[in-house]
């Protein structure tokens, strides 16, 4: 449980410091432009290793991660002219994956332990 808190705080610390990068650089004292364009890939990154050790509840914030990172990453790259504001029916999508994915979790608890169904 001590090991979830600390890379909780980790993950926590590290968005607060990438979210004042990104405030300083819209003062302009900073070129972040490389930063700027990739940025997307962390929140990918942490998504995947949470979703790949988490556990329960942990699992599902990690997916919503990764569904964020993506969003994130159609902001920023704009592929088949996405872009923030037309790009949010992923979170709809991401919701309704959500919930089959907990709906066909009959023999499993939500904390990832294995229920006998009877």
């Amino acid at each position: 449980m001590n090991h979830d808190r600390g890379s909780r705080l980790w993950v926590g610390v590290a968005l607060i410091a990438l979210g004042l990068l990104f405030l300083l650089a819209e003062f302009r004292p900073m070129d972040l432009s490389p930063i700027s364009r990739y940025w997307p890939f962390l929140i990918l990154f942490f998504g995947a290793v949470r979703l790949a050790t988490g556990r329960g509840r942990d699992r599902w914030g990690g997916f919503w991660m990764i569904v964020t990172g993506i969003y994130c990453a159609i902001g920023v790259w704009r592929p088949f002219g996405l872009s923030w504001g037309t790009a949010w029916p992923l979170f709809v999508i991401g919701a309704g994956v959500s919930i089959l994915g907990r709906a066909s979790g009959d023999a499993r608890c939500r904390d990832g332990e294995v229920r006998v169904e009877r």
